[in-house]
């Protein structure tokens, strides 16, 4: 690994996500002390999401980033970069949304109504950055694999602990293979929902990110590699 500046670019709170296991705190804790630069936080926005579905939608933009703030205060704390994002998931098929905050989610009170396909081109057209997570994952709720290659921009080409190595790395070949075949850009992720057996990874960066767009901004620049995957606490 050429470049210093590490960032997990998909991880989860217990505030944000019923399927996150580790508070913000806990987080932001972990990733200070593996040496990381910053995280991004990207707890599920439908789904397996903490927020009450008879919220009206102001409601539930707010309540959806209380993962976030807790996690930007507690690395403003210690001096770990914490920026927000989200995870979209529509059955199984799960998208990080680079650069989609409060005024986008806002803006479109309708985004669970339209479709796949059209929420994305709608994403697109925001100038917001497509990641498709683990593409290649298979579980009892995923009912099919769907690649939408011309509304993506980059594929998380890691996966997360919770697979055996051989299985994880298999997909991690998949996703590369996909990347490769479309022309797109390769991240890496840890997905991280709890810290037993997690398969940590990022990208590592050139120079430090300013904010969520100047790390798409490096990324889309081809200043970011892939931190190879490592197991940690497999206790």
């Amino acid at each position: 690994m050429s470049y210093q500046y590490k960032y997990e670019i998909h991880c989860h709170t217990s505030e944000g996500s019923v399927c996150g296991k580790v508070s913000a705190k806990q987080i932001v804790e972990f990733y200070a002390e593996k040496k990381y630069t910053g995280i991004v936080i990207t707890d599920h926005f439908t789904g397996s999401t903490t927020v009450p579905k008879h919220y009206k939608w102001k409601d539930r933009v707010d309540h959806f980033f209380t993962g976030f703030e807790a996690a930007k205060a507690e690395g403003d704390k210690c001096g770990l970069d914490v920026f927000a994002s989200l995870e979209y998931s529509d059955r199984g098929n799960d998208f990080l949304f680079y650069g989609a905050g409060k005024e986008f989610l806002l803006e479109n009170p309708d985004m669970r109504d339209i479709g796949l396909p059209s929420l994305l081109k709608r994403v697109r057209d925001a100038g917001i950055f497509i990641i498709h997570a683990h593409p290649f994952l298979q579980a009892d709720w995923i009912p099919e694999i769907k690649l939408i290659p011309e509304f993506t921009d980059a594929v998380q080409v890691t996966h997360s602990g919770s697979k055996p190595p051989s299985v994880a790395e298999a997909l991690d070949r998949r996703a590369r293979w996909y990347a490769d075949e479309y022309g797109l850009i390769k991240v890496g992720g840890s997905d991280t929902h709890h810290f037993e057996r997690l398969r940590l990874s990022g990208i590592a960066a050139e120079r430090k990110a300013k904010d969520i767009m100047d790390l798409v901004a490096l990324i889309k620049e081809g200043k970011t590699e892939v931190i190879k995957p490592e197991y940690v606490n497999e206790e």
